[in-house]
């Protein structure tokens, strides 16, 4: 396979085109400006999607064989359709940083992309944070200790601190930081876990999944300097 891509115009988005016109027509007389604002973000969200993928492909050392196209296909689809549903692009530079990673170790594989375009749906700024400390624990973890993944409520306090440490004006309050990771454990990164403390109450603390390792070095890659984030929001 060469590395291009196709350019993405289906029957689908051209359907969908017609539907909103006539809705929006029907709702507001003279939308046809709004109709046409609307293709061209599409447009221009899909030739955004097609450059970052084009990119990363570019960048790796290994070209599809023609008998991966099968696996490839769907998953090139779905991702376009995430551009095409207005996937910020950050996200879509993950998810092409993933499709790359699976090129080079030949392990396409459609319903791992998609549980992961699913889980980054909607993440905001502090959630990928979160993230890619759990990615970096995750490494460590197995790598370097050889531990079976499942944190303690020290670890998890370990991660914390170093979120204080790294972002101290976006995770000032313990609640910020649990509210982050009860979001990611709502998308499937985490599993939530309770300590007993004295007195009978309970400390919250989250663990990460499989999920984690599966995007723990591509999401490294990612620039989550508050400087970057704040371009981003």
């Amino acid at each position: 396979m060469s590395k291009t891509l196709p350019e993405q115009d289906t029957t689908a988005s051209r359907l969908a085109d017609a539907i909103v016109g006539d809705f929006l027509s029907t709702l507001i007389p003279g939308s046809g400006t709004i109709v046409q604002v609307l293709r061209e973000y599409k447009k221009s969200k899909l030739k955004e999607a097609h450059e970052i993928l084009l990119e990363e492909i570019k960048s790796g050392n290994r070209v599809l064989g023609s008998n991966e196209a099968n696996d490839f296909v769907p998953i090139a689809y779905r991702y376009f359709k995430a551009a095409e549903e207005g996937a910020t692009q950050r996200k879509l530079k993950l998810l092409a940083k993933f499709i790359r990673d699976e090129i080079e170790t030949s392990t396409l594989d459609f319903d791992r992309f998609s549980r992961i375009e699913v889980g980054l749906d909607g993440l905001t700024t502090d959630e990928l944070i979160c993230l890619a400390e759990f990615a970096r624990t995750t490494r460590e973890f197995i790598h370097v200790l050889r531990k079976p993944l499942l944190l303690t409520n020290d670890d998890f306090d370990n991660i914390k601190n170093r979120l204080r440490a790294s972002h101290p004006n976006r995770f000032m309050s313990d609640y910020k930081m649990l509210a982050s990771f009860a979001l990611l454990s709502g998308k499937g990164w985490a599993i939530p876990l309770v300590m007993s403390v004295y007195g009978g109450s309970t400390s919250p603390y989250y663990t990460p999944t499989n999920m984690v390792a599966e995007v723990m070095d591509v999401i490294d890659e990612l620039d989550l300097t508050d400087t970057a984030a704040e371009s981003n929001e």
